[in-house]
């Protein structure tokens, strides 16, 4: 081996490392997007379940607030409960939004912490090759800065 093919090898290990940490950076992230992807999915359909089910029951709220009016009875009664269903159908939709991006963040912090791990990993892996190629250098009489 000669000083530059040493010199050489150093500059590909550390290159390597840098590909290894980008690519698996780039690998977990997508594992990242999945789950957003999944939770979002989750959140359209229960989203969607309770719009459904708040429908009907401002229908029946609207229904019934019609036929108090044709009976001439409590007729702002009636339709303080077509105001609450309608409002209560909002907080639905806000309390399961709210509630989703909760565990979101969580499932998000666990994809990234394990992220760090791997990246952490990766490199700790190819820090040793760098080192190897170090003391390689040295053979050759040139000192690494330790």
């Amino acid at each position: 081996a000669t000083v530059e093919s040493s010199v050489k090898k150093v500059a590909d290990d550390v290159t390597a490392l840098a590909n290894n940490a980008r690519s698996t950076i780039e690998k977990d992230m997508e594992g990242v997007a999945d789950a957003v992807s999944e939770s979002m999915d989750e959140v359209v359909g229960k989203v969607q379940d309770a719009v459904e089910e708040d429908i009907k029951e401002i229908q029946d709220a609207v229904e019934n607030a019609q036929s108090v009016i044709q009976d001439q009875g409590d007729v702002v009664a009636a339709v303080s409960n077509v105001t609450q269903t309608v409002v209560k159908g909002a907080e639905d939709v806000r309390s399961i939004v709210s509630e989703e991006v909760e565990d979101l963040g969580d499932v998000v912090v666990d994809k990234l912490d394990g992220m760090v791990g791997d990246v952490q990993d990766s490199v700790e892996a190819d820090l040793k090759e760098v080192q190897k190629s170090v003391d390689s250098l040295e053979d050759f009489g040139l000192e690494s800065d330790e």
